[in-house]
């Protein structure tokens, strides 16, 4: 359903990117210029949008966009991209392809994105001709569960590979690897990768060792590695984490349940907390103000907290582009960062600083999420202020 919500964002995307596009190609089941996604980039040229409107997509075979455009929709609630390939065909749902022309800007905003084993959305430009970034943003991604066949071949939700990419305000779930990380620098903001399952190490997010990432607002919270380690995340190359929660994930083998870090991983204001397996293997470096439940990180900042319980609430959608972690008013991440640069918002898009202890001076929050005294829910209305929602696809 079109509620005046997803129009009034869908217009501010459209009109607030910053980025100048060309004609738009309209999307959807009668009376459109097109009734596939596929089909409207055929008929696309660099510079486009295309315009997906609500409904139920299902592709016969894997979308490869192999020019740059934007292709938007109204948001993961309404329109929904699937695979109806046979199981044993159905790769990537979404492939952005080495076909891309170098420079400019690729988005894909607005979707719930399942039905292929080896993943939902692929990103592979060719490393000598990268766009400047390829960006998915306000999507949902789900069901990469591995290959039918019960081959070695894992599935993974999202995958970026060889050129700078931006996940932001999305879901990862449901999948056997929630985000692969490979090549060059990403970064993925506002957003949760939670519920994903893997026998081996990474079932949440993994970091090769030639890739690095950013994560800003994140949630990693209940991903199982039955066999492995790293569940929440498996870094082996460069992982930069600000206000972000990496809590209630499991390793059975009873070690870095939280955070494997083989590589470089640098840590602030975030959050480590009750997951089962220890939290941390391997040691991140401090830059300050984070909490780790068990100790077991080791952290020496400014005004770190080791070995005491953080007072999280249990996963939920607490508002926002994503669910969250919320914050008993007995957690000693409450208006704990008292000199730390921090972002702006929280991952609802909260504004930072609140005063979440009530003591009339405003300090942000450890982790990703940003207390507001008597309110857990938050969409901008409470506050007067809705460019919290109208500044992305619902």
């Amino acid at each position: 359903m079109i509620t005046m919500r997803s129009v009034a964002a869908l217009v501010t995307v459209l009109l607030t990117s910053g980025l100048s596009f060309g004609a738009v190609i309209t999307v959807c089941q009668s009376g459109c210029d097109e009734v596939l996604i596929s089909d409207a980039i055929q008929v696309a040229t660099n510079g486009d949008t295309i315009l997906v409107y609500p409904g139920l997509y299902e592709e016969p075979a894997t979308v490869e966009v192999n020019k740059r455009l934007r292709i938007v929709g109204f948001g993961p609630d309404s329109t929904l991209i699937r695979m109806t390939a046979p199981p044993d065909e159905a790769g990537f749902v979404l492939v952005v392809t080495n076909e891309v022309p170098a420079g400019g800007v690729i988005e894909i905003s607005g979707f719930s994105v399942g039905g292929g084993w080896a993943g939902e959305i692929y990103t592979f430009p060719h490393p000598d001709r990268c766009p400047d970034l390829v960006r998915v943003n306000n999507c949902a991604l789900w069901g990469a569960t591995g290959s039918p066949s019960g081959g070695s071949s894992e599935g993974y939700a999202y995958r970026a590979d060889n050129c700078p990419t931006e996940l932001r305000n999305s879901t990862v779930t449901a999948s056997q690897h929630g985000i692969w990380i490979d090549d060059t620098d990403h970064v993925i903001v506002n957003s949760a990768v939670f519920g994903n399952t893997s026998e081996t190490n990474g079932a949440g997010i993994e970091i090769t060792e030639t890739a690095t990432l950013t994560l800003e607002n994140v949630t990693v919270s209940g991903n199982t590695s039955t066999s492995g380690e790293g569940a929440g995340i498996w870094n082996r190359g460069t992982a930069y984490i600000q206000n972000s929660t990496i809590a209630f994930n499991e390793s059975s083998t009873g070690y870095a349940a939280g955070l494997k870090s083989e590589g470089m991983t640098t840590i602030s204001n975030s959050i480590i907390a009750e997951n089962i397996g220890n939290n941390c293997g391997g040691l991140p470096v401090s830059q300050g103000f984070n909490l780790d439940s068990d100790g077991s990180c080791e952290l020496n900042g400014v005004g770190d907290i080791s070995g005491i319980p953080s007072g999280l609430s249990p996963l939920a959608d607490n508002g926002g582009p994503s669910p969250t972690h919320g914050l008993e008013l007995w957690s000693p991440a409450l208006d704990a960062i008292v000199s730390n640069p921090f972002p702006s918002t929280d991952q609802r898009l909260v504004p930072r600083p609140q005063d979440g202890d009530g003591d009339g001076s405003a300090a942000a929050d450890m982790g990703a999420f940003e207390l507001i005294q008597g309110l857990s829910f938050y969409d901008g209305f409470e506050i007067g202020d809705t460019s919290a929602w109208s500044a992305t696809v619902p």
